[in-house]
């Protein structure tokens, strides 16, 4: 037993005392209206259907239906062991820890007495009537928690209460495979065959620890093929970062060789360029050349013209004109042969189409994902076998009970039992079989 500390009866949101406090399925108790806003902010039940724990991160299912954060929040189940204990320290007087089944009667009467299986504050009537209960008449009572304002150091009181009605879970349906409270029986169970009292099946196990052995032989195979997995999954990784530095060197040899192509492109355009140019300023240089050399003879014979005006002699002046006159019709024969070839040269430049096509690319390459199946070779478990109900173990038990026979027959049965039950165990050895399982 300890003491309620003040740190224990503050919200970890606000800070404050509790008002209003929920629980949670990680058993964490937030006030109502801090977990509202908290799923507000994280946009929570429209659109999304988990909440993450603000202390431990668990993630919370929400409700099948559209809520809101409110509506949600207000539905979660009250912690009301906090709440009792938050309005006991509020009047500083033990006095206001009331009967809870009183207060859900409409009756406001001092409580006398703590169950812990119920998690209920009782008063000295219910508590009276508590232990004349079938159902209840085994529950663990205090009184010390009321009178003390404590509770106890294990968090039981929170673990085992029901998701629904926030009641103890004190039975088990062996139709549904799950422990429920009294509330859930009328409600949900009223149709099953078999529940029992858990209280009962508790005190069949001690000394028979067959369902031990058979659940922990499950679970060890079931962590064999866990950590099979969880192997296969870690090689798988580390081949993922190998192949990831692979690619990333074979990306970066081909940046490489790109660039050293293109350097070796752009010397060869060069040269190119050189080589025609080249050739066209040889050309236009000849050209010009014949150009020079007839203007050249032109003004040769213009000078002759000039110097046969001046002579006295008509028949020599008649000689030179006809000779000056055939050269100018050399000159205009050699003038249409330049006419004929005069056309401007220039240069154009035009980048190949593998080249074109390189520049548009989006990328050196593309990395993509390929899956295909592993190999395992897992335990045989079936579910008929996981779900074993203790009912089966109760049958043994009977069994050998009610036998007539004398102590050997019955340590016979025993053996004969034990044997059948190693020979169950035996059934879920790893047995190697090949299947596959996707990435």
């Amino acid at each position: 037993m300890a003491e309620v500390s003040t740190q224990r009866l503050k919200c970890p949101l606000c800070l404050e005392r509790f008002k209003s406090p929920k629980v949670l399925d990680c058993f964490h108790t937030f006030c109502e209206n801090c977990l509202s806003t908290t799923m507000f902010a994280k946009k929570t039940c429209r659109g999304k259907d988990i909440f993450e724990c603000p202390v431990c991160a668990t993630h919370i299912r929400a409700p099948a239906q559209e809520e809101t954060q409110e509506i949600w929040a207000y539905n979660l189940p009250t912690n009301f062991p906090i709440l009792s204990f938050i309005e006991g320290k509020g009047s500083e007087s033990v006095e206001t820890v009331f009967c809870q089944p009183c207060q859900a009667d409409g009756k406001m009467k001092a409580s006398v007495a703590f169950c812990v299986d119920c998690s209920e504050y009782l008063c000295c009537a219910c508590r009276k009537s508590h232990a004349l209960f079938k159902m209840s008449k085994n529950h663990l009572i205090t009184e010390e928690s009321v009178r003390t304002n404590q509770i106890p150091e294990s968090d039981s009181v929170y673990l085992d209460l029901c998701n629904l009605h926030n009641k103890p879970l004190a039975y088990y349906c062996n139709d549904h495979k799950g422990a429920c409270c009294v509330q859930c029986i009328p409600e949900v169970h009223r149709k099953c065959t078999k529940i029992d009292d858990i209280v009962d099946l508790a005190q069949y196990e001690p000394g028979d620890d067959r369902l031990k052995e058979e659940v922990r032989g499950k679970l060890e195979i079931l962590m064999l093929d866990f950590q099979q997995i969880q192997g296969k999954r870690e090689e798988n990784l580390k081949l993922i970062n190998e192949q990831k530095e692979e690619i990333r060197k074979c990306i970066e040899t081909w940046r490489k060789n790109l660039v050293r192509k293109v350097k070796e492109l752009e010397t060869s355009a060069l040269e190119r360029l050189d080589e025609v140019h080249q050739d066209v300023t040889t050309e236009l240089s000849n050209r010009l050349k014949e150009c020079k050399s007839a203007i050249a003879a032109v003004e040769v014979s213009n000078l002759m013209l000039d110097e046969a005006i001046k002579m006295k002699n008509e028949r020599q002046t008649f000689i030179a004109l006809t000779k000056i006159s055939k050269q100018a019709e050399n000159y205009l024969t050699n003038l249409q042969h330049l006419y004929d070839r005069a056309f401007e040269i220039s240069l154009e430049y035009a980048t190949k189409t593998e080249v074109e096509s390189f520049y548009n690319a989006d990328s050196l390459g593309d990395t993509k994902k390929h899956s295909k199946s592993m190999y395992f070779s897992f335990g045989s478990i079936n579910e008929t076998e996981m779900l074993m109900s203790m009912e089966s173990f109760r049958e043994y038990e009977k069994k050998i009970s009610e036998s007539d026979s004398d102590e050997e027959e019955n340590s016979r049965k025993v053996k004969s039992v034990a044997l059948k039950s190693s020979k169950m165990r035996s059934k879920m050895l790893p047995v190697p079989r090949k299947w596959k399982a996707p990435i």
